[in-house]
């Protein structure tokens, strides 16, 4: 195995793990909620991150300390990250280039294209 084939292997599980953690605290219940009948319910912080992100794909309006309305107008960023949720769409990933210093933006699929070209070069080494 290629060193650079085990780091990429220690980054999936690094990641693997990481994505792990994150659920279980967004799984902590962080704010209660009243439903359309008045009852009060608890909310998990995964739910209230989604309610985050649909306040900022509807906009919002919300009293300043002069008592005047203001109005936030919709986040085109929210609603295009709403819509490739929900059609199930590849969300383009942050991934380390390193041939560069820089991150770069590169599909799942790419990733995971690249991954296999590095294993069959090395094959062929």
């Amino acid at each position: 195995m290629t060193m650079q084939t085990e780091s990429r292997k220690y980054q999936r599980v690094a990641s693997r793990l990481l994505t792990e953690q994150l659920f279980d605290i967004g799984m902590e219940y962080c704010d209660t909620i009243s439903d359309k009948d008045g009852k009060t319910c608890g909310i998990n912080k995964i739910q209230k991150l989604a309610r985050v992100l649909w306040d900022a794909a509807l906009g919002t309006k919300t009293k300043t300390v002069d008592g005047k309305l203001k109005t936030e107008l919709p986040k085109q960023w929210a609603i295009t990250e709403i819509f490739n949720r929900i059609d199930g769409r590849v969300m383009p990933q942050m991934a380390y280039s390193e041939s560069e210093d820089t991150n770069v933006e590169e599909s799942n699929v790419d990733s995971i294209e690249q991954l296999h070209v590095g294993e069959i070069n090395a094959l062929s080494d």
